[in-house]
């Protein structure tokens, strides 16, 4: 037989100290459920007060789109808006070919053909859908349209327009653009020229650009310069809308790019990128390089490196 005691047979003063180590148990455990109990009335009311108030509830966190996300759901609205307004008249695909095509005079545009009887940018589409086309069965929707519906409709037409005129393209890719595999929206760019103006990719909506990016310890951009700039002119001479827009990635001074550039530039615009961004987001691993975009927004062709460009303009 041991001498151990049996938990039935405890002291008196044993039994004091468990008794008060179970009391202290259960007031912690009695103090955390007033807490909780305190907090849900708590909340309770202050819902109560906000619903009685009017106030809204707190807004989840807002995440940033980026721009091709933002072009995308814009795209999206406007492709609703033209098949509710436009699909009747000018047809799934904007063929002009809809169902009451054939009794209208004159015959509703083909948003895909390139004989536009106006320059499709995004100011002369916003027009007609705002104001219709008197003498036509173009009626203007005016007020029908939220602001984002149109401005959805207006970069959905632009979208339905040729990309790029084939033959374009085709003469381009004689002094070593690439074609895009599949054409895609073009990431943001936002520039200052020399003056200290602010100038984005969508102040070029609705017509085609290129895009230089040169350095100014580039020779082969410096000498290119010049010479992309004649080609451009001679294609706008030819009725292309294209703008060039020559953006310097290696140097922020604007004097400095004035100076590098030379006089055989002073004709033509440039572009510096301060933010250093331009280069990452179109991916440039070699100087010069060439992008061009359609007048959707959307990136068609490439070049990278040197490019030999022909004395007389772009063979045809």
């Amino acid at each position: 037989m041991t001498n151990a005691p049996c938990p039935d047979h405890e002291g008196p003063a044993a039994r004091i100290r468990n008794s008060a180590s179970a009391a202290q148990v259960a007031g912690v455990v009695l103090t955390g459920v007033v807490a909780m109990m305190a907090s849900a009335a708590l909340a309770w009311s202050v819902r109560g007060w906000r619903e009685g108030a009017g106030v809204p509830p707190p807004a989840a966190p807002v995440t940033s789109a980026s721009p091709a996300d933002s072009h995308a759901s814009l795209l999206k609205v406007g492709r609703l808006a033209y098949q509710v307004h436009c699909t009747r008249c000018h047809g799934a695909e904007g063929h002009g070919d809809g169902a009451d095509a054939e009794r209208l005079k004159p015959p509703p545009r083909d948003f895909a053909s390139d004989h536009w009887r106006f320059a499709p940018t995004a100011q002369s589409v916003r027009q007609v859908i705002v104001k219709g086309i008197p003498g036509t069965a173009m009626p203007g929707l005016g007020d029908t349209l939220s602001r984002r519906e149109r401005e959805g409709l207006v970069a959905h037409v632009l979208a339905l327009a040729p990309p790029l005129p084939t033959e374009l393209l085709s003469r381009l890719g004689t002094v070593g653009f690439a074609a895009e595999p599949e054409p895609r929206a073009a990431p943001d760019l936002t520039v200052c020229d020399l003056a200290g103006r602010t100038a984005t990719l969508a102040d070029h909506r609705g017509r085609l650009v290129l895009v230089l990016f040169w350095g100014t310890t580039c020779a082969h951009c410096i000498r290119e310069l010049p010479a992309v700039g004649r080609i451009v002119e001679s294609l706008r001479a030819e009725g292309v809308a294209l703008d060039l827009l020559p953006v310097c990635i290696d140097e922020t001074s604007a004097a400095t790019v004035r100076e590098v550039a030379g006089a055989d530039s002073s004709a033509q615009p440039l572009f510096i990128d301060l933010t250093g961004t331009a280069r990452l987001r179109y991916d440039v691993q070699a100087l010069p390089t060439f992008v061009l975009i359609d007048r959707a927004g959307r990136l068609m062709a490439r070049a990278e490196g040197a490019v030999d460009w022909p004395a007389g303009g772009l063979p045809q």
